[in-house]
Protein backbone atom coordinates (compact mmCIF):
# COMPACT_ATOMS: atom_id res chain seq x y z
CA UNK A 1 0.00 0.00 0.00
CA UNK A 2 0.83 3.65 -0.25
CA UNK A 3 2.27 5.23 2.91
CA UNK A 4 0.81 8.58 3.88
CA UNK A 5 3.05 11.43 5.07
CA UNK A 6 1.44 11.54 8.53
CA UNK A 7 0.95 9.39 11.61
CA UNK A 8 -1.90 9.02 14.07
CA UNK A 9 -0.89 10.39 17.48
CA UNK A 10 -2.24 7.34 19.35
CA UNK A 11 0.20 7.82 22.26
CA UNK A 12 -0.70 11.47 22.91
CA UNK A 13 2.77 12.77 22.09
CA UNK A 14 1.41 16.03 20.66
CA UNK A 15 -2.29 16.18 21.53
CA UNK A 16 -4.20 15.28 24.67
CA UNK A 17 -7.85 14.70 23.82
CA UNK A 18 -10.12 15.86 26.64
CA UNK A 19 -13.34 14.34 25.29
CA UNK A 20 -13.07 11.20 27.42
CA UNK A 21 -15.56 10.50 30.21
CA UNK A 22 -12.74 10.31 32.80
CA UNK A 23 -9.56 12.27 33.30
CA UNK A 24 -6.57 10.38 31.83
CA UNK A 25 -3.84 12.86 32.70
CA UNK A 26 -2.12 14.46 35.67
CA UNK A 27 -1.04 18.04 36.24
CA UNK A 28 2.68 18.69 36.69
CA UNK A 29 3.50 22.02 38.25
CA UNK A 30 7.24 21.52 38.81
CA UNK A 31 9.76 22.48 36.18
CA UNK A 32 10.12 25.50 33.90
CA UNK A 33 6.47 25.42 32.78
CA UNK A 34 3.24 23.73 33.91
CA UNK A 35 2.41 20.61 31.87
CA UNK A 36 0.04 17.70 31.49
CA UNK A 37 1.26 14.10 31.66
CA UNK A 38 -0.78 11.31 30.11
CA UNK A 39 -1.35 8.63 32.76
CA UNK A 40 -1.14 5.74 30.31
CA UNK A 41 1.68 6.70 27.91
CA UNK A 42 3.60 9.01 30.30
CA UNK A 43 4.01 11.54 27.44
CA UNK A 44 3.68 15.28 28.04
CA UNK A 45 1.54 16.43 25.10
CA UNK A 46 1.97 19.96 23.78
CA UNK A 47 -1.71 20.68 23.06
CA UNK A 48 -4.78 20.05 25.22
CA UNK A 49 -7.83 19.62 22.99
CA UNK A 50 -11.17 20.20 24.74
CA UNK A 51 -13.39 18.76 22.04
CA UNK A 52 -16.88 19.31 23.46
CA UNK A 53 -18.77 17.09 25.85
CA UNK A 54 -16.64 16.46 28.93
CA UNK A 55 -13.72 18.17 27.21
CA UNK A 56 -14.92 21.69 27.85
CA UNK A 57 -15.02 21.04 31.60
CA UNK A 58 -11.66 19.28 31.60
CA UNK A 59 -10.12 22.13 29.63
CA UNK A 60 -11.28 24.67 32.22
CA UNK A 61 -9.61 22.46 34.87
CA UNK A 62 -6.37 22.61 32.86
CA UNK A 63 -6.35 26.42 32.90
CA UNK A 64 -7.20 26.55 36.61
CA UNK A 65 -4.98 23.70 37.92
CA UNK A 66 -1.92 24.65 35.86
CA UNK A 67 -2.37 28.37 36.56
CA UNK A 68 -2.01 29.07 32.85
CA UNK A 69 -3.41 32.60 32.91
CA UNK A 70 -0.91 33.59 35.60
CA UNK A 71 1.92 31.71 33.86
CA UNK A 72 1.16 33.52 30.58
CA UNK A 73 0.67 36.81 32.44
CA UNK A 74 -2.90 37.19 31.14
CA UNK A 75 -5.71 39.01 32.85
CA UNK A 76 -9.10 37.23 32.50
CA UNK A 77 -10.67 40.55 31.48
CA UNK A 78 -8.25 40.89 28.56
CA UNK A 79 -9.58 37.59 27.13
CA UNK A 80 -13.06 39.04 26.68
CA UNK A 81 -11.84 40.91 23.59
CA UNK A 82 -10.37 37.82 21.91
Amino acid sequence: GVRYPFQLDHECCLFQNMGEPECGWDFELKGPSPRLRNRFTQHQPLVAHGCGGHGRWFLSDVYRELGLLEFLDLDPDSLSTV
